[in-house]
């Protein structure tokens, strides 16, 4: 009999293809679709970023009195696999705000170099023996939660410092001697101390692009200065200032 039979007479596979066909279609988009989404919740997870707010405060005698820069920042230390290497190797950190500024007064400013101050609550809290964990990415996590603690930044595990002859002249960079302010700034300022927290105060900004508008405008240069009697240099540009170049507002 070649009459048409009835569709539910006739064998599955040959009246349900279309139907085979979507849940295959289904299957592997989910599979393409799904396991980056699985791998990627997974290696946060395992790796998570911590982000938070780093506070640095540096304070000067002048011959006018004390003053103070409190300087906070963004910061990001992201963990991934060791690949073998000891202590968390690939671990990085970044940075996001601007370098700290101290206004000593008639025109003269000291800044502790930003490219240079990233990991400084890192280094502060290791020197005063707060982490004892022996890994690196247990200790960010430590000092993520101590909110409150605030630690002695050392002459050998502070930023670099510096500051300008001339304050239009970018090629008048001097290094300062965190020692003997008094060599490079003048005599009466000297150095009382710099102290770093994990705190939740916004991220500074603001208070260098006006003293650099200059250079902004024009895209700051890179170059090296060199101390005195000195075979160390540093290499500075806009990333010694500021996490990522500024437009200039009108």
């Amino acid at each position: 009999d070649r009459r048409q039979q009835p569709i539910g007479d006739l064998p599955s596979d040959q009246y349900d293809f279309d139907g085979e066909l979507m849940r295959s279609f289904l299957i592997v988009l989910s599979i393409f679709v799904g396991l980056p989404l699985l791998v990627k919740l997974g290696w946060s997870l395992a790796y998570p970023t911590y982000d938070f707010q780093r506070t640095l405060t540096i304070e000067v005698m002048t011959p006018d009195g004390p003053v103070k820069s409190v300087n906070t920042a963004r910061l990001l230390y992201t963990q991934g696999p060791s690949f073998g290497f000891v202590d968390g190797a690939s671990g990085s950190w970044k940075n996001f705000g601007e370098a700290p500024v101290v206004d000593l007064g008639n025109g003269q400013y000291l800044f502790a170099l930003f490219d240079s101050s990233t990991s400084v609550v890192f280094d502060a809290a290791e020197y005063a023996d707060f982490l004892d964990t022996g890994d690196r990415w247990r200790d960010v996590r430590k000092i993520d939660r101590a909110r409150g603690v605030v630690w002695d930044v050392p002459i050998d595990i502070m930023p670099d410092l510096i500051t300008f002859r001339d304050q239009s002249d970018f090629t008048s960079a001097m290094i300062v001697d965190p020692t003997n302010l008094a060599e490079t700034v003048g005599p009466g300022f000297e150095l009382v101390g710099m102290k770093v927290e994990v705190t939740n105060e916004p991220t500074t900004s603001g208070l260098i692009l006006p003293l650099l508008s200059e250079w902004a405008e024009d895209g700051m240069p890179g170059f090296k200065i060199l101390p005195e009697n000195s075979r160390i240099y540093l290499s500075l540009n806009h990333t010694s200032f500021w996490s990522a170049t500024p437009r200039i507002q009108d």
